[in-house]
């Protein structure tokens, strides 16, 4: 009974945060089982724990634009010059929750999938209807800025194989970015095109660029 002893009293002694796996001297070949069992279930927990943290970030993260949103429609909703514009309005933020709502379904299958062994599966769709529908639910920003937004495609359909849960939140961010850093009544465009087996998304805008000492930092999180 002395390595289970000896065992109990190391993880008695071990920090509440400490999720490093579990090293012993010279472990008995009899409790080499139960060692291994409990480092796979640190491990798990460390995927588990670091899962929840990533989710909790990106969603405080994502969620900021489309209050953002939601806020630009009431106020509007509330200057409307007469009933009809009013109800256009309101019709207006009915569509922003839908697709709140969306991005928050988004966000849940996101941290499901991080938690799945399989990771993302693949899938092909159209990623014409995903731009429209994303540029149309950051309009209301743009449109506060007196912003253009124009969307270009010299192909009515372009098949994309991706990870369909991912491309709405890239685009979100590219767009959502122009609209911050272009000025009031600038220009963003953002075009699609297949090159070859690829397909190419730009976002131009008329904001003053990223500074080359930063441009390293594009990638990082956030």
């Amino acid at each position: 009974m002395r390595p289970l002893v000896q065992l109990d009293r190391y993880i008695q002694q071990r920090d509440k945060d400490n999720l490093d796996p579990i090293v012993l001297a010279n472990t008995p070949q009899e409790i080499s089982p139960i060692v291994e069992s409990l480092n796979g279930l640190l491990v798990r927990l460390r995927r588990s724990l670091e899962s929840e943290r990533r989710f909790t970030a990106t969603a405080s993260h994502e969620m900021r634009t489309p209050v953002s949103v939601l806020k630009v429609n009431v106020q509007n909703a509330l200057k409307a010059r007469d009933e009809q514009e009013r109800i256009q309005l309101l019709h207006e933020l009915d569509a922003g929750v839908d697709r709140t709502g969306r991005l928050i379904n988004q966000l849940l299958t996101m941290s499901r999938l991080e938690q799945d062994d399989h990771g993302y599966a693949l899938q092909e769709i159209d990623l014409l209807p995903v731009l429209r529908e994303e540029i149309a639910a950051l309009y209301p920003l743009a449109l506060q800025k007196q912003q253009n937004i124009e969307l270009t495609s010299d192909v009515s359909c372009l098949p994309l194989l991706t990870v369909p849960q991912l491309v709405p939140l890239v685009v979100r961010n590219l767009v959502d970015n122009a609209i911050k850093y272009a000025p009031p009544a600038g220009r963003i465009l953002v075009s699609a095109r297949a090159e070859g087996d690829s397909v190419r998304i730009s976002v131009e805008d008329s904001g003053p660029g990223v500074p080359p000492e930063e441009q390293q930092k594009i990638f990082e999180r956030f």
